[in-house]
């Protein structure tokens, strides 16, 4: 009988493929030694999902920072190592580094690349190297190994599920130590600052939805349930205005577009939580969020440490230096050193804050230059992309499993849109929430599907079908 690959078009006797050739020889390369892969339905949890998991809730979640009797124990670094070594141990072909030829892990190693070229060429070269080595080329490294940890849909589904329980250990850990409902605004977050956790919240708050779309047990739906109760009275207890336009943008997105859950559980969804927000929200925070209506009377708006002051000094650092920017990590060595309103500051004997960006976009571009921002925003493009793509596809094929995996690849894309919108108030080029975005669209781009119904019987995700 003839054989058939998934992804593929027949055209005559032709066989198109729809994916590159290095996705269809890993695709085909266990059919060559006449044996089936096991699929997803036999394939378990094994000691390299369990590093990254731990990578995971160590890099995004930062566990060991709000239980500090884990630092000394440095689970960052061993998970790490233990991600690599397994990683490479590997036998299994859907593991190989073959299979990570993405745009988006182009899009990644350049990155890693132009931060490592910004070293010689900064302003403060010391720091652009401790920020590489001990920073930036780690996070590289939890997208990698998320990427290509990942056999099959399964495993996507799992590791959302470690990036979601990051957020809800996170979350649940600040309620404890700073207050309930009718408590004053955090004025920390221990790892975070508050705008930070704003945007982490935000970022997993489309899979907490999906979660509960999509789960099919009680424990499980009642999971995804605390973490939505928990994410909105965080969201509202950080007070941060960046993430309450960026949960509003995720909230339309996800409620206008997402064609993996029916209308009227995106309605009930969407209204929960807008309902949980107006409960939860005190009287400070509404009156913080209508400030937004009246952007001239902010600070930020016309204070020279305002943002948009900030903003268009970021974007003078650039195009003064548009090759290779002030240096990675330097933005606010260059407030200090190449402000000119820093020597004004200084001559009058008054004291000058070096602040970060405030925006991702703005600090790719004055640290790494030209070059950097065009990559950044490519990369948050590819993803939106990929995930974009694998929701498209699902839905036009309307089998249930796809469904499910249009559903996953659609959080995906809201977390990203959501990630994108408050990261333009802040300085998150290097985050690594975004590069376990990364590190998910390019695992399911690789799956593409999960096993599905064809005409000789049950077939499996990625695998051919005799």
């Amino acid at each position: 009988m003839p054989t058939y690959r998934r992804g593929t078009q027949l055209s005559g006797a032709t066989d198109r493929p729809a994916v590159g050739a290095g996705y269809r020889a890993a695709l085909t390369s266990s059919s060559a030694s006449g044996q089936r892969p096991k699929g997803d339905s036999v394939l378990p949890w094994d000691p390299l999902l369990g590093a990254v998991s731990l990578y995971i809730l160590t890099s995004v979640g930062r566990i060991q920072q709000l239980f500090p009797a884990l630092e000394p124990l440095r689970p960052t670094l061993i998970a790490g190592i233990l991600c690599i070594v397994l990683f490479l141990l590997s036998s299994d072909r859907r593991r190989s580094v073959g299979r990570l030829g993405h745009p988006i892990t182009w899009c990644a190693l350049t990155l890693l690349a132009l931060v490592a070229l910004s070293v010689p060429f900064g302003i403060y070269p010391r720091l652009s190297l401790t920020f590489l080595y001990d920073d930036f080329a780690k996070t590289v490294v939890l997208f990698l190994v998320v990427a290509g940890s990942v056999r099959s849909y399964a495993d996507v589904r799992r590791l959302s599920f470690v990036f979601l329980l990051s957020a809800t250990i996170y979350c649940t850990v600040l309620i404890v130590r700073t207050g309930g409902v009718g408590a004053e605004r955090m004025t920390r977050g221990y790892s975070y600052d508050p705008n930070d956790i704003a945007l982490f919240v935000v970022s997993t708050l489309p899979f907490a939805l999906f979660g509960v779309a999509s789960a099919r047990r009680l424990p499980a739906r009642l999971l995804g349930i605390y973490t939505l109760v928990a994410s909105t009275l965080v969201l509202v207890k950080t007070g941060s205005r960046g993430g309450f336009l960026a949960a509003f943008v995720v909230l339309v997105f996800f409620g206008l577009l997402n064609r993996a859950v029916s209308r009227r559980a995106r309605i009930a969804l969407v209204g929960t939580v807008v309902g949980l927000g107006a409960v939860l929200g005190t009287g400070w925070y509404w009156q913080q969020m209508r400030t937004i209506r009246d952007p001239s009377q902010d600070y930020n708006m016309s204070s020279p440490t305002g943002r948009v002051e900030i903003w268009k000094r970021g974007i003078g650092y650039m195009l003064s230096r548009p090759l290779t920017g002030v240096g990675a990590a330097c933005f606010e060595s260059a407030e200090g050193k190449l402000a000119a309103i820093s020597e004004e500051f200084a001559a009058q004997g008054r004291g000058w804050k070096w602040s970060t960006a405030h925006n991702s976009f703005v600090l790719a571009g004055a640290e790494l230059g030209v070059p950097g921002l065009v990559v950044f925003t490519v990369l948050l493009y590819q993803v939106l992309r990929t995930f974009l793509r694998a929701s498209g596809r699902a839905h036009r094929r309307q089998e249930q499993p796809t469904r499910e995996v249009g559903g996953l690849a659609f959080a995906g894309a809201a977390s990203l849109v959501g990630f994108a919108v408050a990261g333009f108030f802040l300085s998150q080029t290097y985050s690594a929430i975004l590069y376990t975005l990364a590190g998910l669209a390019v695992g399911l781009a690789k799956v593409r599907e999960p096993p599905l119904a064809s005409r000789s019987g049950r077939s499996k995700a990625g695998h051919v079908v005799q």
